[in-house]
């Protein structure tokens, strides 16, 4: 990710919604950086391993290896509505409600049946407000 005071590579490991913050650890440290200094998109490598409902890590590939699986962007979300569960694990849930109407959810729990969304980047809106670019990835 990019803020004012250069760039940075590491994990995300923690999302504040209170403070506005996101955490990255990185090797030798973390550094706690404010929403509001996040300049263009928090990308995420291409790469990640994920857990399934049951626990199973598997190896999620983004970008050009699930090329017929297009990113959905979901826009408008409250910081408060996204929950980073576990970072080891690459788990977070968002709630939608809020943002997409019944059918559009209805659309979005019938694709989670069958596949993981795996979130691309994150781009941050207007005040208390995100958008998650997300790829659905077969389980």
């Amino acid at each position: 990710m990019t803020t004012k005071d250069g760039q940075f590579t590491g994990k995300v490991t923690d999302f504040d919604a209170k403070t506005e913050t996101i955490k990255l650890s990185y090797s030798g440290g973390s550094r706690v950086i404010k929403i509001a200094d996040i300049q263009g998109d928090v990308k995420f490598k291409p790469y990640e391993f994920c857990c399934k409902g049951n626990g199973t890590r598997i190896l999620v590939l983004r970008g050009q290896d699930n090329a017929l699986k297009k990113p959905i962007s979901w826009q408008g979300i409250a910081l408060n509505d996204f929950q980073l569960r576990d970072s080891n694990k690459g788990l977070a849930a968002v709630s939608l409600a809020r943002v997409k109407n019944p059918m559009e959810i209805r659309g979005i729990q019938s694709v989670a049946k069958n596949s993981l969304y795996v979130v691309n980047g994150i781009r941050f809106q207007a005040t208390n407000k995100m958008m998650l670019i997300v790829t659905p990835i077969d389980r």
